[in-house]
């Protein structure tokens, strides 16, 4: 245990110039927006060069600190404790947090940009409407967090723990989850654009209304997953498993799916034109009025396939060496206007 100070102590060392508060136990759940002093130590900190001399907590155990809005940026507090912290409206631009204790805390429209929460514990923590812009989350625990409408835009957040997440509306463009645990998650109505999700665990995940265009999930996971009326034009999910997924009336134009795990997944209303599913295994998968033109199924298996027939535009689907039963090829043909060979394999 560290050095004990009481908030207001705390409060008049800062004012008299001292940085480095490494260690401290500071009283438990300090009000320091109660306190009349607040507006004189945030006039302070306004006025001082903190990217050169910044406040020093590392290793610092705040619990239950309340210190809405105050102005912190480039903070250095690895592994400190802040659990159960109310910082709401805090400016924490560019501070480091690594390894730092955030669980439960509410950070409800903070500023994180350029952050340091490699390895940080954020797990049901109240996240809505910040801002980790550029910041570095690599195996940061998330699990149970609200991130509703927060910009996570370029952040990195390789091998992170999203579990349970709630993030409707949230902004992950041009982020990397690669690696990350993003099961069982809610974002609806998010923006993935452009993000990088290979080897992801999204099983259960919901993406439903989410902008997923340009994004790279290669080898994911997404068993389960709702990714209905989503945008996932050009989209990557090579190697990718989604069995049983639900991809229904979504944009998928020029989407690759080669070699990728489908079965049982539903594509019915869905734009697949010029969709690359070579190779996938289609078995089971409902493409009941998808549009299908110029779509690529080079020796992907479409056994028990449902209402494939019923697909729009089969005639200009590519259907050369895809697998069917021979009660499939009798149906698929007739509906075809040129010479396609089919490989029969009946069960």
């Amino acid at each position: 245990m560290g050095t004990y100070i009481n908030g207001k102590d705390l409060v008049t060392k800062i004012l008299d110039g001292e940085r480095d508060f490494s260690g401290i136990t500071l009283e438990q759940g300090f009000n320091l927006n109660d306190e009349n002093i607040f507006f004189k130590l945030q006039k302070y900190l306004l006025q001082q060069r903190l990217w050169e001399e910044p406040l020093i907590f590392i290793g610092a155990d705040l619990q239950g600190l309340q210190a809405n809005g105050l102005y912190l940026p480039f903070t250095q507090a690895a592994y400190s404790n802040f659990d159960h912290a109310q910082l709401n409206k805090i400016n924490l631009f560019k501070a480091n947090l690594e390894n730092a204790n955030l669980n439960n805390t509410s950070l409800i429209n903070a500023n994180l940009r350029y952050a340091i929460l490699r390895s940080a514990f954020l797990a049901n923590s109240k996240l809505d409407q910040s801002n980790f812009h550029y910041s570095n989350l690599i195996k940061a625990k998330l699990k149970n967090a609200s991130l509703n409408n927060a910009f996570l835009n370029e952040s990195i957040l390789k091998f992170a723990n999203l579990q349970h997440t709630n993030c409707f509306f949230a902004n992950f463009k041009h982020a990397d989850l690669s690696n990350a645990n993003l099961s069982f998650a809610n974002f609806q109505k998010a923006n993935f654009w452009d993000a990088a999700l290979n080897e992801t665990n999204l099983e259960h995940a919901n993406f439903k209304g989410s902008n997923l265009q340009n994004s790279r999930l290669l080898n994911a996971k997404l068993a389960h997953a709702q990714l209905n009326y989503c945008n996932m034009r050009n989209a990557q999910f090579n190697h990718s498993e989604l069995i049983d997924a639900d991809l229904s009336k979504s944009k998928l134009f020029n989407a690759d799916f080669r070699s990728a795990n489908l079965k049982g997944a539903t594509f019915e209303s869905s734009n697949l034109i010029e969709v690359n599913f070579k190779n996938a295994d289609l078995s089971n998968v409902n493409m009941r009025m998808a549009n299908i033109r110029n779509a690529n199924f080079n020796h992907a298996c479409l056994i028990n396939a449902i209402d494939f027939e019923k697909s729009m535009n089969i005639a200009y689907a590519d259907l050369n060496q895809t697998i069917v039963t021979h009660q499939q090829q009798q149906v698929i043909k007739r509906f075809l206007n040129q010479k396609t060979i089919f490989v029969i394999k009946d069960v």
